[in-house]
Order: C-alpha cells, then structure tokens, then sequence
C-alpha cells in the first residue's frame, strides 16, 4: 500500500534479484513495462523498483531496484534539513504502485498511520519562568501543576517555551507557584499567545511529535540524550559493569501515504558505575598517577548526567582549591552560589563529594549557535560514561553479549514494534490524552 514506505524500495530489490534481464527479449519487455508506469529507464537497471519513500529520506525506487535514487525527502535523523513539505515521492502522474513482472513479495514496515481531525485550530503560547527555571521535570511539573489553566481543553507543553492548546481563549495569563525544589522561591509563570495554526500546518508536525513524546513518558520510557528508552527492561551484564538499555526513535510526518510516524529501535550502552567511581579506582590502583590515570579513562567520552539525562563531552578533569563544588562560585539570576547550592536548588540532590574534583565538559554545537561558548563544569558522582571503550571493543565474549540483544532479526524486530506501540495505545493515558485532542 502507499502508506508502507520502502516497500518500493525493497520490492524493487527482490524483483532486481529475482528477474534479471539477461536477454534482448527480456530486456525490450522490462523497458515496455517501465514505460506504461512512465518510469525511465536506468542505464544498467536490472528490476524495477516501484516508487515509495524509505526511512532514511533516499528512496525514489528506479529502474535498477534498489530504491536509491533521487527523491523529495530531505528528512534525517534532526528533521527536516531543507523545507517542510510533504514528503509526496510518487510522480503524481503515476496510477498504480508496483509493476506486472516478478514475484510479489508480503513486506512488513516501521511505519504506523495516524489518524487525525481536520477542522481543528490550534493556538500556540509562549511560556516563560521568572526567575528563570532550567530543570525540564521542573518545569513540567509547575505548568502541570496549574489548576486548569486553559479549563477543559487539553494542552501539551514542550518542556522548554512552547505551549499548544485547543483553548479558544487568547488572554495572557499569569500564576505564581512553588519551586519543588526550593519551597520557599516562587517562581512567575507567564503564558502569551503567539499565532494560530491551522490544522494541517508545517508546524502541526511539531505538536504531533512532542504529544508521542509525552505519550512515551506516559509508558515510563525516559529521555537521555535526543532519545527515549526503556529503564526498566534495562538489561544488566554484571561480569562487565555495563547496562543496556532498550530504546525506540519515532519521527512523525506527512507522507505520500498520509500522516505516518516511523519508529526504529535504539539500544544505549550506559557504565553501571559512576565517574566518581571510575576516578576513586584509579585511585586505589595508583595514587600516585591517578589523576593521569582517570584523564586517560574520562577524557574524551561522552558522559551521562544522572540529573536530567543529558549528554555531554568531558574535555578535562581539573582539581585543586577552587575546582571544587564547594569552592567552584558563579551568578545565577543575579545570586552567587556555588555548585553545591545550585544542586540543591535546581535539582533537589545533596552532593556528598562537596570538596571533589570536577569535570570539564565542551558547549555543543546547539549552545554555541546560542552563543554559550563557556565550558561546562560537572560534578563526577552524578555523571555516567557512556558507549564502549577500545577494550571492551577487542573483549570477544562482551561483544557478542552486546550482540545478543542489539542485533534482532527481522521477526523479533517486527515483534518488539508491535508489542510497542500496544503498549502505547492501551495506556489509559494516552488514551485519555487521544480522546481529548480528538
């Protein structure tokens, strides 16, 4: 059907395989046949691969069946890279999806159709917190926790500043609630109208990603890094210190068969012990080069942050007077404090290794492009390695552990998406969530 992309893709290999034209005759009939699609020949093709959008934005399947050709889709891993069309691939001219030679193959894909209203509009707002409120979960939870603020009509906030609503109401509005983590700071919520989008919309696209966001909370999948995974199915491999988490990817989008999300899985490689481990280790092996010992260990990994799942590059590990949590002093909103105090405020979490050393981390391309081009200093007992290192790479036994449960064959990957997205439509929250958004 049209709305499994990359069916052409893979139909148009199984028929390059499975019917080479190696004769005149079978040459001349396979051309004939490509001109009654109206699809071009191409030098050298063997098949001819129908046309249908594959997962990774490539796929224009053509006339040697391997679906690679030139295609409308711009789409990668971030998003949309050039423009925010609809990802139509299929000539419009084209009548029907697949040809009259070969042998039809039964394909399943990573592609679920959404079903959506029509005749819905849409209000977006601006959220801003005063004094100014970093912690995502903080944030949720104080919009959250506003007592109908937009009365019966559903919501969904991006965590960050942007708010959609079905409210037809336009009024700004203004709330004054507790910090969680410190109960004596009130926090200023302001919510401001920006513009109305209709349904259909470039910008529906964003909604609809940040509701399967949510959803994915709703089932307990937690986010590290850009993505979202399962800690509770967490499999641990004791004998190496390593957990491997479960994840999934999801993008939703306007397709040539309609308004589709893909979902691919995603599996993370998290250290059971902390940096602060890592380094008290070292430590022990060696107090005399511990400290060159860890740099060599830490240095250039990419760490995860216990606090808030984010992911961040370490670039040095520094000690020293004032390279401590309790020494380390800035300005946040106007108030010194140091990173002892800030934890406790932002994030509610006591450090217990207050005259430790700390780790530096590099700004990311995203805070640079914001103009935040200072290095970022993390606490090591709240921080993760994360990935493989060289040598556990060359340990035979951990890879083929690793194996074991990252490289699925086609069936149990069929079945794991299956079992996934019935988790998520029989969650009473989303449920809920669904009904009410319509």
């Amino acid at each position: 059907s049209s709305g499994t992309s990359g069916t052409g893709r893979s139909r148009g290999r199984a028929r390059g395989r499975a019917q080479p034209a190696t004769t005149p005759q079978e040459v001349a009939e396979t051309e004939q046949t490509m001109q009654a699609m109206r699809i071009s020949p191409t030098p050298g093709g063997n098949g001819n691969g129908s046309n249908g959008s594959t997962s990774n934005g490539n796929g224009n399947g053509n006339g040697n069946g391997n679906g690679n050709g030139d295609s409308a889709a711009v789409r990668g891993r971030g998003g949309f890279r050039a423009r925010n069309d609809d990802l139509d691939t299929r000539p419009k001219d084209i009548d029907r999806l697949y040809g009259n030679i070969g042998e039809e193959v039964s394909l399943l894909c990573n592609y679920f159709r959404l079903k959506t209203p029509t005749a819905v509009l849409v209000n977006s707002f601006h959220v801003k917190f005063t004094p100014d409120i970093e912690s995502v979960q903080l944030r949720r939870k104080m919009i959250f926790g506003v007592t109908n603020p937009f009365g019966d009509s559903p919501f969904v906030f991006d965590g960050v500043s942007n708010l959609k609503t079905l409210c037809p109401n336009r009024e700004e509005r203004n709330y004054t609630v507790n910090n969680p983590a410190v109960p004596d700071q009130m926090i200023n919520i302001n919510i401001r109208f920006t513009e109305e989008i209709p349904w259909g919309a470039p910008e529906m696209m964003r909604m609809f990603n940040t509701q399967m966001r949510s959803f994915l909370r709703y089932i307990d999948y937690v986010l590290m890094g850009r993505n979202y995974f399962d800690v509770k199915s967490a499999q641990t491999l004791d004998e190496f210190k390593i957990k491997l988490l479960p994840g999934v990817v999801t993008a939703i989008a306007n397709h040539d068969g309609g308004l589709l999300m893909v979902v691919d899985s995603s599996t993370k490689f998290v250290r059971a012990e902390t940096v602060m481990e890592v380094m008290m280790g070292c430590r022990r092996a060696n107090p005399s080069t511990w400290l060159e010992d860890a740099k060599r260990q830490i240095c250039g990994s990419i760490v995860l942050t216990t606090y808030n799942n984010r992911t961040y590059k370490v670039d040095d590990v520094v000690t020293g007077a004032t390279n401590t949590p309790q020494s380390r002093r800035f300005l946040k909103n106007g108030v010194e404090m140091n990173l002892v105090d800030y934890y406790k405020q932002q994030y509610n979490i006591t450090i217990s290794q207050a005259n430790g050393p700390l780790i530096e981390c590099l700004p990311s391309q995203r805070d640079r492009r914001a103009g935040r081009d200072q290095k970022i200093l993390l606490v090591p007992e709240l921080c993760q390695l994360t990935g493989l290192t060289d040598s556990m790479r060359q340990n035979f036994a951990l890879m083929r552990r690793i194996g074991d449960v990252s490289r699925l064959k086609p069936a149990d990957r069929a079945r794991n998406l299956k079992q996934f997205i019935q988790k998520v439509t029989s969650n009473e929250k989303v449920i809920e969530e669904q009904q009410r958004w319509q």
